[in-house]
């Protein structure tokens, strides 16, 4: 069994940086970048996907029976990584990586 008490502090500690990084992504976008820079947002997403997959992982530690919180929080991390990932090969085609 995970221990709680290092779990929960350790996420909600990185919830709140992902929540204020998310907040300045928003920020940057909408007033200085004008809404024109993409991956702006790209970042933006990724940076409140992970905050809803740190908030199902804080419910899943006080829950750990609960199947449904572990699939939620696992679809959300991948979710996460795709939104990294696949964008910079639709936008830079040329570049094969």
């Amino acid at each position: 069994m995970r221990d709680r008490h290092v779990d929960i502090p350790a996420s909600a500690v990185l919830l709140g940086v992902y929540l204020c990084l998310a907040v300045v992504h928003g920020y940057y976008f909408v007033r200085v970048s004008k809404r024109t820079f993409i991956p702006q947002v790209l970042t933006m997403a990724f940076c409140y996907a992970r905050v809803v997959t740190l908030s199902l992982r804080i419910a899943w530690t006080a829950h750990v029976t609960n199947k449904n919180l572990a699939i939620a929080a696992n679809v959300f991390t991948n979710a996460g990584i795709l939104l990294l990932v696949s964008p910079p090969k639709d936008l830079f085609p040329e570049c094969i990586c």
